[in-house]
């Protein structure tokens, strides 16, 4: 059952038991606020800050990076200069093949990749995060490598970024540092602790406030966009995972996408490998799925079961590679009502920014 539907089935039986028993209801309540603590929490973010805290970064020649006591990460980017062959002239086959070939060698020496494309130009930045500066030298290295022949293999030209144009991608110019006053913070955690008063389950959101003032020594972003009609939306999910597409579909798509990457501001995605138990969960999920839905003679579970078996069945018929996967689209509602036909649905998100971290 979906955790929203959950939490609000969990609110409406503390609304009934609640003449019977308040500490109960205060229980339930309590239950129903942590399952939804994920969609709480970016809304807790923007009313304490008024924008997105992200990480300051460094630039140097080649590089940008940050660092703290517990991780440093660096990052380093090529622009794609040009390829032999695109969606327009490969069969849909040869295209395929060559997109599979490019993400299995390209993309999965672990580390996090961010696809950008602004306005027509498309970019691939690698990223790699680790305690111990030695270590992410030589794995650097091992990403670098992978990469490039990748790219040899899709048969595309790459070009090294320098840090300024590393800095513009993951710091674009429509975003504003701003200041945010400590009397924010404090009127926020003073009006918490009134409404615990009044409802004491609210007292779940003080842990999340104190977390989220751990967050305050980093630069705060807001956006800036004087274009009219263009907004920020974050990735929420990708139907097109669990369904099992033909060469032609997959061959369309790209051509479509293909089409439209010329109007949009910028789009991110960031594309981490997926670790092997969350990859060999979809055939769990699929198994589990199936034999509750024949046990209780639910069509829904079972109609439900078969995304998973689709998911499954592209991941070892086709050799697919699992990523997780985060996004940013600053563009109009029209493309990002294109992009949704397309199976990626991007909606708003107040920390869709947390992609170019």
């Amino acid at each position: 059952m979906n955790r929203n539907i959950f939490s609000i089935l969990l609110i409406v039986v503390s609304l009934i038991v609640q003449s019977y028993s308040t500490l109960l209801s205060y229980f339930l309540y309590v239950l129903a606020i942590i399952l939804l603590s994920r969609d709480i929490y970016p809304f807790l973010v923007f009313l304490m800050f008024s924008g997105c805290p992200l990480r300051r970064i460094r630039c140097l020649a080649k590089i940008c990076y940050w660092g703290s006591s517990k991780e440093k990460c660096v990052y380093f980017g090529y622009r794609i200069v040009d390829c032999k062959h695109g969606c327009y002239d490969l069969s849909e086959k040869e295209f395929w093949l060559r997109s599979l070939s490019f993400f299995n060698t390209a993309f999965l020496m672990g580390g996090e990749y961010i696809i950008f494309i602004t306005k027509g130009d498309f970019y691939i930045i690698l990223k790699k995060c680790d305690k111990s500066k030695v270590k992410i030298e030589e794995e650097l290295l091992s990403l670098r490598e992978a990469f490039l022949r990748g790219v040899e293999l899709a048969g595309c030209k790459v070009q090294a970024l320098d840090g300024i144009s590393l800095e513009s991608l993951l710091r674009p110019k429509w975003l504003v540092e701003v200041k945010v006053s400590n009397t924010r913070y404090v009127a926020v955690i003073l009006l918490t602790l009134v409404g615990i008063w009044f409802f004491p389950p609210l007292l779940v959101f003080l842990p999340i406030e104190l977390w989220i003032l751990s967050l305050r020594k980093e630069p705060v972003y807001k956006l800036n966009i004087k274009e009219k009609g263009i907004k920020i939306y974050g990735l929420n999910k990708s139907t097109v995972t669990y369904t099992y597409p033909t060469l032609r579909e997959v061959f369309t798509r790209a051509r479509v996408i293909y089409s439209i990457v010329s109007t949009v501001e910028m789009l991110a995605i960031r594309l981490r490998p997926a670790p092997w138990e969350i990859a060999s969960s979809i055939d769990f999920q699929a198994y589990r799925v199936y034999e509750i839905g024949t046990a209780l003679d639910k069509l829904s579970m079972l109609h439900e079961s078969q995304k998973y078996f689709f998911a499954a069945r592209r991941r070892w018929e086709r050799g697919e590679p699992v990523f997780l996967a985060s996004g940013l689209l600053l563009a109009s509602n029209e493309t990002r009502e294109l992009l949704e036909r397309m199976g990626l649905h991007f909606g708003p998100d107040l920390l869709a920014l947390k992609t170019l971290e």
